[in-house]
């Protein structure tokens, strides 16, 4: 976990999967990204297990979820050794 003075930066808790997925499929995140189709139910499965290539972020003023970090192998660029930041 780590701390700012407005966040805190830390592993996701299965409560927090519903906002998560409403902030996945809210009409500006869905305009700028390609997600697959999922209904809640079949997001809650997909990420019921803890990713320790995610990290999320919380809004200390009312400990809301407000967004996610990811980093990854980047599979996209054809051998490169490269990692993906998405935020």
């Amino acid at each position: 976990m780590l701390e700012t003075q407005r966040l805190v930066i830390r592993a996701i808790k299965q409560d927090e999967i519903p906002r998560l997925y409403e902030l996945n499929y809210s009409p500006f995140v869905k305009a700028f990204n390609v997600f697959e189709p999922l209904t809640l139910e079949e997001f809650k499965e997909k990420n019921k297990a803890a990713n320790p290539e995610n990290y999320y972020l919380i809004l200390k003023e009312d400990n809301q979820l407000i967004g996610e970090i990811s980093v990854h192998p980047d599979y996209v660029r054809y051998q490169v050794n490269a990692i993906a930041v998405s935020y």
